[in-house]
């Protein structure tokens, strides 16, 4: 009977089992993957030509990045900038304002200063007083009208009729029609309820 002889190969590997690939190549011979040099010259081309996107795409693409430094600054400068003109206008409101009420206090003093000066007229003498001015009738009449007028003149200062107490009347034992002749009784006017000898006189203004 044959003897069957099993070749060992001198390697010591069995030979039905494939040897493993080894990478003979030199390592400067290996290719490692770049970038493509198609979108490489694409992107080169277009920012040599300019930014040709339409302006709906930049906003898109500038709204994905967010605000820019720049645009920051101008939003805040626009800002402190309204403020300073809110401060303004309320500062030059708040001014007018002042202005106009310490006008009608103004205003209102003077109407109260011209009621005084009313009763002041009205005591003088006979040969002071108002060429019309011949008689009690005539007195009373006068002084009564100019002293009702003040609400017109300083209406603008808030004078209004109840503010004006006005009061010119003759004295008691004297009538109408009799003629002012004693300029003692003219100067002897008072601001209460009118006697013998004492005409009453009153044109003030109260608040």
């Amino acid at each position: 009977m044959a003897s069957h002889e099993t070749r060992i190969p001198a390697s010591g590997h069995d030979a039905s089992v494939p040897a493993p690939q080894v990478d003979t190549a030199a390592p400067e011979a290996r290719h490692e993957p770049g970038p493509d040099p198609v979108c490489a010259a694409s992107d080169f081309a277009r920012q040599a030509a300019g930014d040709r996107r339409s302006p709906a795409a930049k906003r898109k693409a500038r709204n994905e990045r967010g605000l820019t430094t720049l645009e920051w600054l101008l939003i805040v400068a626009a800002v402190a900038g309204i403020a300073a003109l809110a401060v303004v206008l309320v500062q030059n409101v708040v001014s007018d304002v002042s202005e106009q009420v310490a006008g009608s206090n103004a205003r209102f003093v003077a109407a109260q200063l011209a009621g005084e000066q009313i009763v002041v007229e009205a005591k003088r003498p006979k040969d002071d007083q108002p060429r019309s001015v011949e008689d009690w009738g005539d007195w009373e009449r006068h002084y009564e009208t100019k002293c009702d007028r003040l609400r017109i003149t300083y209406g603008d200062a808030g004078v209004e009729e109840e503010d004006v107490a006005n009061m010119f009347k003759r004295p008691t034992d004297e009538k109408r029609t009799d003629p002012l002749d004693d300029d003692d009784v003219l100067s002897a006017a008072i601001s209460g309820v009118p006697e013998a000898g004492k005409p009453q006189a009153v044109c003030t203004i109260s608040e």
